[in-house]
């Protein structure tokens, strides 16, 4: 219905002066492999970056443009824009590249991220179960406090840009205008000080069960969230990067593969229910909601479909003594706080939502316990074992790369 705030497409490029890599980040809910492989095409053809060494991600805001088809059917016209101005991003970076001081900081924020998944008295799990729920025991898991910055500076220490690391879902604002959320408040106070030509890139973690709302608290999100949120990012992101020492020797690689993955099948049973309840839309006296058919729907795209294994590409960065590892699926947090525990690398970013979109990967735990992010749709089917084989993927290349 409008425009809240603009949408970017952002791009930081980084090299050794033999091997560079490209971040993209754009302000979209997603970026299916399609529009991947057609960003990275048209950034290799322009500057020769190979394709593996260049790394796309969405934001994940909520209130972005219409970019998976099966949701927007006409969202052709939009994903050719975005693939152009991904493009653009990372090509215009390239060819205004110069010599520059890259350093890294750590610090963590508490109080603006929450697990949304609960415990409840009878012994269910709940995801997002409201305010003032009485039957709310505990949080089923933690959160990822770790706010992580890659500072870029010109040779003589001015200020280039930044990246900002943090997991929490970006879908504090709802409504229908366009909105880059809370890494765009992030992204304008970062221009506020220290510049228009400053760019503050943000890659969201590991934040499939973590989002913004408090549902043990009393005081419930309002419109002004994102701002609350981007601003607290910011001021931890511009402490952090006055901390950063920076280098002007960096070794940069990158590394990436392909992980087999098995797919969950729609059993007999949930392709009859489906079915049913697809009979019942447009009877005015149909018990079914708008969820359910929506659930309904995505069964019957997977029955369809007939898939049985899917492709994730897992791509890890070195830069310096860090590491930047993107995963294409909306990671749980647990498996966030077990790579990064388990890395070589002394700050390791983790960029969800990169490089495909594969939905929801939960934990075995999870998965038993049930819930929204579980429930099987065209991008959430992976099986249960797909987090550990893409965490055991990740660490074997952060290994590889970090070796010498």
């Amino acid at each position: 219905e409008g425009i809240k705030d603009r949408l970017y497409a952002k791009a930081a490029i980084i090299g050794d002066g033999g091997s560079f890599v490209a971040i993209i980040a754009l302000d979209t809910i997603g970026i299916e492999q399609e529009e991947v492989s057609a960003i990275r095409g048209k950034v290799t053809e322009a500057t020769g970056i190979p394709a593996s060494h260049i790394l796309v991600a969405a934001t994940h805001t909520h209130t972005g443009g219409p970019v998976y088809r099966d949701l927007w059917p006409y969202s052709g016209e939009y994903t050719a824009l975005l693939v152009n101005r991904a493009a653009e991003a990372a090509i215009a970076a390239f060819r205004n590249k110069r010599p520059a001081r890259i350093g890294f900081a750590a610090g963590t924020e508490a109080g603006i991220s929450f697990n949304r998944r609960y415990f409840m008295r009878d012994g269910t799990v709940r995801t997002n179960p409201g305010y003032g729920n009485p039957d709310i025991v505990s949080p089923a898991g933690p959160i990822d406090p770790d706010v992580f910055v890659m500072r870029i500076d010109d040779a003589d220490g001015g200020p280039l840009g930044l990246v900002t690391n943090f997991a929490c879902h970006v879908d504090t604002i709802g409504g229908n205008r366009y909105s880059a959320d809370y890494p765009g408040e992030l992204g304008r106070v970062l221009k506020a000080v220290y510049g228009e030509s400053f760019v503050g890139l943000f890659l969201n973690g590991a934040c499939g069960n973590i989002n913004h709302h408090h549902f043990m608290g009393t005081e419930k999100p309002d419109a002004g969230t994102y701002r609350k949120i981007g601003r607290v990012l910011a001021g931890e992101s511009v402490k952090l990067r006055e901390k950063a020492v920076t280098s002007q020797n960096l070794l940069v690689r990158a590394a990436s593969v392909a992980v087999f993955l098995d797919v969950r099948q729609p059993t007999s049973e949930q392709i009859a229910q489906a079915e049913a309840l697809l009979r019942e839309e447009g009877l005015p006296e149909r018990a079914s909601t708008d969820a359910d058919l929506f659930f309904a729907r995505q069964i019957l795209t997977l029955r369809d479909r007939g898939e049985t294994n899917a492709l994730a590409e897992i791509q890890v960065f070195r830069i310096g003594d860090a590491a930047v590892v993107a995963f294409p699926c909306e990671l749980f947090v647990e498996f966030g706080i077990d790579l990064k525990r388990r890395s070589p690398a002394a700050q390791t970013f983790l960029a969800a939502y990169a490089n495909g979109a594969n939905g929801y990967v939960a934990t075995r735990e999870a998965f038993q316990q049930g819930g929204y992010e579980t429930r099987l749709t065209s991008r959430t089917r992976l099986a249960p074992d797909s987090g550990e084989r893409m965490v055991s993927a990740a660490l074997g290349l952060l290994e590889e790369l970090f070796r010498t």
